[in-house]
């Protein structure tokens, strides 16, 4: 179903008294008992949609000890007047019709933030590669310190998880999010992309990679501990090194998914083409690799 964005945008966007209430409330919610720190630091938590990195938020705090204001889209986003009549009519578009409102409020409460000198940590899928580093930016120049904390899964891992998160929303009765595949593609595609600009740029201080595991994200490298010859090549063996386990998983994983969408949103099901399509090239590329892995024995 096609939408106008622009349109609905405007239709649910608040103003005056109602966007001031939207700040405070914001404000309110990710500053309450936090205090300034003469080490101030921003953490970018980054990685595509699905990939986990809300799991990766938890070992940023314990580095920040618990002292640290966390700026999650999501969660402002739902915190907006209009989150709950918007998702439960335009799911599958909601972020992109809170966008602006969202928007506004992150850089007004991130300038309330920096001002009190608060350490942060802000997690996001890394598309915009020009927008981080002007967001990143305004911290440096505040004097932060800036680091990275990167998951780097594989594409079928992380596609799934879109949907199984989905579904497990239904499950637990909890506002489901719907990730269009354009953005999961374009945010894998730019989590090297923007890292590669912050290093280039001189943006960042310490850069963390991580892929997942079993109880909690296993930390690969460390700007530090130099275990592979650089991030990116860092990044690039977590996707790499997690393929094969995401094509075992996925049978399960599809089944349960495709049985909890048919009873709560059978018009849902269709969606899930595009994840088996995936899995289906993957294993042909494992195959392929198979085959020639063994020519060279």
């Amino acid at each position: 179903m096609s939408y106008n964005i622009e349109e609905l945008s405007k239709i649910y966007s608040v103003s005056g008294q109602r966007f001031e209430d939207y700040k405070k409330e914001a404000l309110l919610t990710i500053t309450s008992g936090k205090k300034p720190d003469k080490e101030k630091t921003l953490i970018i938590v980054g990685g595509q949609s699905g990939s986990g990195k809300s799991r990766v938020i938890p070992l940023a705090k314990e580095e920040l000890h618990n002292n640290v204001v966390i700026v999650d889209f999501d969660e402002l986003r739902a915190l907006h007047p209009n989150y709950e009549d918007v998702n439960n009519n335009y799911s599958e578009v909601a972020h992109r019709i809170l966008h602006p409102d969202t928007e506004r409020v992150k850089n007004e409460v991130l300038k309330e933030v920096i001002r009190q000198g608060l350490n942060v940590i802000y997690e996001g899928a890394l598309r915009n590669t020009q927008g981080f580093l002007d967001f990143a930016k305004d911290f440096r120049e505040a004097g932060y310190k800036i680091k990275m904390y990167i998951m780097a899964v594989p594409k079928l891992e992380s596609y799934g998880s879109t949907f199984t998160r989905y579904a497990l929303a239904h499950i637990n009765n909890t506002q489901p999010r719907w990730v269009e595949k354009s953005a999961h593609d374009g945010s894998y595609e730019g989590v090297p992309k923007t890292v590669k600009a912050f290093i280039e740029a001189g943006m960042v201080d310490d850069i963390h990679v991580f892929v997942r595991d079993k109880e909690r994200p296993r930390r690969i490298y460390t700007t530090e501990g130099k275990q592979f010859e650089d991030p990116l090549t860092a990044i690039e063996y977590g996707r790499v090194s997690g393929r094969r386990q995401a094509i075992i998983d996925f049978g399960m994983k599809y089944q349960t998914t495709r049985h909890i969408l048919s009873e709560k949103e059978p018009d849902k099901v269709d969606k899930l083409e595009d994840w088996l399509l995936l899995y289906e090239q993957e294993l042909r590329d494992l195959q392929k690799l198979n085959f020639q892995g063994n020519e060279k024995e």
